[in-house]
């Protein structure tokens, strides 16, 4: 029975720190106004208006002003994301502070290499189909389509939103990196 929960914990502990890398990444830029201002320029229909806008988004986003210039349906939207953000957030901290509880060397490497894994096997899926999953499973069916000319897709078209995403791909592969490198650096120390 002990050694089931010893494997349980395990298990558990790789898969909480592949979620807290990838949550931690996602969290670095889920506010940071130059990362969104990167994929503004790039990507966006109406540059200015984008970019004032974000700034309010953001803004909106940590509780510091209401939301501006929306249409409802906007309006509503982005208040389901703004809950959303706040929620994964409180997941990060959450699989943080049980990774503290029980996670050792071994937990913390093999869930380094998970988080090297990670970004591959989303990367081989498309974009377009990861992108429609997360939607409809956390959101309500049609709250989340607008027509072309909505100020939304005119600030963030589909082209933002992965830009966005190989970002936290990316930022997440590094912090597997890191702390995959930290972990074998650490068992040669004490094999020397």
């Amino acid at each position: 029975m002990e050694q089931k929960s010893a494997k349980f914990r395990i298990i558990l502990g790789v898969i909480l720190v592949v979620v807290c890398v990838y949550l931690f990444s996602f969290g670095i830029i889920a506010y940071h106004y130059p990362t969104y201002e990167k994929f503004i320029l790039k990507h966006s229909l109406n540059t200015e208006i984008a970019q004032k806008q974000t700034k309010n988004v953001i803004d909106y986003f940590q509780g510091k002003s209401e939301l501006n210039g929306f249409d409802a349906r906007e309006a509503s939207h982005l208040r389901d994301v703004k809950w959303l953000f706040r929620l994964l957030l409180v997941l990060m901290f959450m699989c943080f502070v049980t990774l503290l509880f029980i996670a050792d060397r071994k937990v913390i490497l093999y869930g380094g290499i998970l988080s090297l894994i990670f970004p591959v096997v989303l990367y081989i899926i498309p974009f377009e189909i990861l992108f429609d999953w997360f939607h409809r499973i956390l959101f309500t069916s049609g709250t989340w389509l607008f027509d072309s000319n909505s100020l939304l897709i005119q600030m963030y078209p589909f082209e933002f939103f992965y830009d966005f995403f190989v970002n936290i791909l990316a930022r997440g592969f590094v912090l597997g990196a890191v702390l995959t490198g930290l972990c074998i650096l650490d068992r040669l120390k004490h094999n020397i």
